[in-house]
């Protein structure tokens, strides 16, 4: 069985950064072969240049590549950091700020006026204003991958249908 479209995939494999201001890769990440990352092809959610690098592997098969900044998160962006009025974090409940979520460095999934979800990370927190930065955390950065096709199988309808896999690895419904 080769990776294509509605394929269960998953990987064992080690994540190195780097960018122009340290252009020697440096280790982040390691996902060993007894928990690996699973996810649908096609429907993944990673840049898609990740998925067309190992598109046609089979079970075992290594791998190793870099993605470009700009075949990964794009450039870092001034203009996706956001100063928010500190009355829009305001508990329901006891109608005052929320101190147990609004923290330093801790990451928020905020919905727009349009419905549209948003990620990102308190970064500062003034008398006024909560300070978010919604640039994807790995944004600004080649990412180089090593790693190893350690599992394969054919998605079911339902996981199709959900666009995500379900059971060992995946969402549990």
């Amino acid at each position: 069985m080769q990776i294509e479209r509605h394929t269960v995939v998953g990987i064992a494999y080690k994540l190195s950064i780097s960018d122009t201001e340290n252009p020697e890769p440096i280790h982040i990440e390691t996902v060993e072969e007894t928990q690996p990352m699973v996810f649908l092809f096609g429907q993944s959610g990673l840049p898609p240049h990740f998925e067309s690098q190992i598109e046609g592997l089979t079970l075992n098969s290594l791998f190793e590549f870099t993605l470009t900044k700009n075949d990964a998160y794009g450039d870092f962006l001034e203009t996706k950091m956001v100063d928010l009025n500190k009355e829009m974090f305001i508990d329901a409940e006891t109608r005052a700020f929320d101190t147990n979520n609004i923290q330093m460095g801790n990451v928020l999934n905020l919905v727009d006026e349009q419905g549209m979800h948003h990620r990102g990370q308190v970064i500062d927190i003034t008398d006024t204003t909560v300070k978010m930065d919604f640039n994807h955390p790995l944004s600004g950065r080649d990412l180089h991958f090593s790693g190893q096709i350690v599992s394969l199988r054919p998605a079911t309808q339902e996981e199709i249908a959900h666009n995500h896999v379900h059971g060992e690895g995946g969402h549990q419904h």
